[in-house]
């Protein structure tokens, strides 16, 4: 008795540009070839992730990490928030001079529900909060 992956043989893989060199019956080759090929996105996977950077202005190292705790509890409270598929806010470690204070990393469905999350009056609020010490911020936002 012998196990068919499903997938469209027909039309091929999606995604992928050649026909994969084995029988479809065998489940371990299938899997073998899916590890291998896991970089291969499809265009409803992709995943904006939206990525701040933070250097802190405050008096001493009390108070820039009470600070760092207070981002973390407002920023990752957006959590909640429809347009956001997940959000952490970390300090750095503090091991090499020169790296900035805190980096946020949220992801959204798409480039939209990114605007959405900006615009929202909750982001709003809570970067008012978190702001409050920031020298300077550095943002990138890509696609993966």
């Amino acid at each position: 008795m012998s196990t068919v992956i499903a997938c469209s043989w027909v039309t091929g893989w999606p995604g992928i540009k050649s026909r994969p060199r084995f029988p479809r019956t065998d489940p371990a080759a299938v899997l073998i070839y899916i590890a291998h090929h896991r970089d291969v996105r499809f265009e409803e996977q992709f995943v904006i992730r939206h990525i701040v950077a933070f250097e802190l202005e405050t008096p001493d190292d009390d108070a820039r990490l009470a600070h760092i705790r207070r981002m973390q509890d407002v920023l990752e409270a957006l959590a909640s928030l429809d347009e956001v598929e997940s959000i952490t806010v970390r300090p750095d470690l503090g091991t090499v001079d020169g790296h900035w204070d805190v980096v946020l990393v949220s992801e959204h469905r798409s480039n939209a529900d990114l605007e959405a999350y900006q615009a929202h009056p909750e982001h709003q609020k809570a970067a008012k909060i978190a702001g409050e010490f920031v020298a300077r911020r550095a943002i990138v936002d890509y696609e993966y």
